[in-house]
C-alpha cells in the first residue's frame, strides 16, 4: 500500500508509466525508444555532492529515526522490492556506506539515473529518518 502524499504518488505513477517494455525486463519492441536505466549508476566519490547547488555540499538532515521511516518504506518497495533487497531498482542494503549520508540525501531529493526524486517534497526529518532506516538494513 502506498503511503505517500498525492504529489509523491503522481510522481511515482508518471515515472512508472514512462518505463517501456513488458514489465518483466524485456526490452521495448523494435522502433520504440528505450526507457532510461531503472537502476542508479554506480556511485563515485564525486557523486555524493553532485546534485547539491553549485559550490555547496548536500546538507545531511539529522534528528530522524529508523522507526519514523517505516511508514514511508512502501514507496521504496515499489521499485526496490520486498525488504529493499532489489527489484526494478537495486538492493539498498549498504547504500549509505556506499554513497555516504549526503549522497543518499541528494539522490532522494534530486533523483539520479532511473531513480525519481521521490524525496523532493519530504521534510528534513523524513529524509533523515529514511537515511537512518537505510543504515539499519540487515
Amino acid at each position: 500500500m502506498f503511503t505517500g502524499t498525492p504529489e509523491e504518488k503522481e510522481k511515482l505513477v508518471k515515472y512508472l508509466a514512462s518505463l517501456k517494455g513488458d514489465g518483466k525486463g524485456a526490452p521495448p519492441a523494435s522502433g520504440e525508444p528505450a526507457a532510461p536505466a531503472a537502476t542508479p549508476a554506480a556511485a563515485t566519490p564525486a557523486d555524493s555532492a553532485a546534485k547539491a547547488p553549485e559550490g555547496q555540499q548536500a546538507a545531511v538532515p539529522t534528528g530522524g529515526t529508523a522507526d519514523e521511516a517505516k511508514g514511508m518504506v512502501n514507496q521504496c518497495m515499489a521499485c526496490h522490492g520486498e525488504g529493499l533487497k532489489g527489484g526494478l531498482g537495486p538492493d539498498l542494503h549498504g547504500v549509505v556506506e556506499k554513497l555516504k549520508p549526503e549522497g543518499v540525501a541528494a539522490v532522494l531529493k534530486n533523483g539520479r539515473g532511473g531513480m525519481p526524486a521521490i524525496g523532493a517534497s519530504w521534510t528534513d526529518q523524513q529524509t533523515s529518518s529514511m537515511i537512518e532506516y537505510l543504515k539499519a538494513l540487515k
